[in-house]
């Protein structure tokens, strides 16, 4: 046979690597047998119209009269067919919480300057324009904005740490009171819209002075504030 020939003619490695296209099986005498049989090859674009037929040769003589030609389907048809890739996102949109009323909380830091044990205001005595400008324009904006609704005022009033406790609060609020009254003869608040609060004691202005300065003794004052929590022990080191 042409086939047995191809193969005596062939080596070992082509032997190995050779995917044979069809059967042969021997049989001497009648039998009813099965073969099973199965080969795999890769899709070409041609193969879309093609059909699959199956040809038997009873004898292996060669005779067409004992071939017999079997179709086996019309259309091939793949078991699988590729398809490029595609990337789907998955949109996440989270709706945010509504907010009936939008509230915000607007600060201004300013430094006032007062005579030493007076509470009342002097708008031209030293830095004051400048810093009750700044309160100014703060509050102008606001009230330019029609989108916005004042609901409240507070004045945090801080003392400075030297003297008393008892006598700085009552510099403190007093001051917070002068800065309240200063602000209602300019703008049409109510005055129960301005809230007074009185802040403490001012070390971190302190500190922010004496890291900004070069005084003498400026280190171990920081030293002190630093390691004296309690502020009457912290007092008592400085003295």
């Amino acid at each position: 046979m042409v086939y047995e020939r191809t193969l005596s003619l062939m080596s070992a490695e082509e032997k190995a690597n050779y995917d044979r296209p069809y059967a042969v099986e021997r049989i001497n005498k009648i039998t009813n047998k099965t073969i099973r049989y199965r080969y795999t090859l890769p899709y070409e674009s041609w193969m879309t119209d093609a059909r699959l037929d199956m040809q038997r040769d009873e004898c292996g003589c060669g005779e067409t009269l004992l071939m017999k030609v079997e179709p086996v389907a019309d259309k091939v048809t793949l078991e699988y067919i590729p398809e490029p890739y595609t990337v789907v996102p998955n949109m996440a949109f989270i709706r945010p919480i509504v907010e009936e009323i939008k509230r915000r909380d607007i600060q201004v830091e300013s430094f006032l300057d007062f005579e030493v044990n007076k509470v009342d205001i002097r708008p031209e005595y030293m830095n004051n324009p400048q810093e009750l400008a700044k309160i100014r324009r703060m509050i102008d904006d606001l009230k330019s904005d029609p989108s916005i609704d004042v609901k409240s005022l507070d004045i945090i009033g801080y003392a400075s740490p030297e003297g008393s406790l008892a006598n700085n609060k009552r510099l403190s609020e007093g001051r917070a009171m002068a800065l309240r009254d200063y602000l209602v003869s300019r703008y049409d608040f109510r005055r129960n819209q301005y809230q007074t609060i009185f802040g403490g004691e001012n070390w971190d202005g302190l500190v922010k002075v004496l890291e900004a300065g070069d005084m003498d003794y400026r280190n171990e004052v920081l030293a002190i504030i630093d390691n004296y929590p309690l502020e009457t022990e912290r007092k008592a080191k400085l003295k």
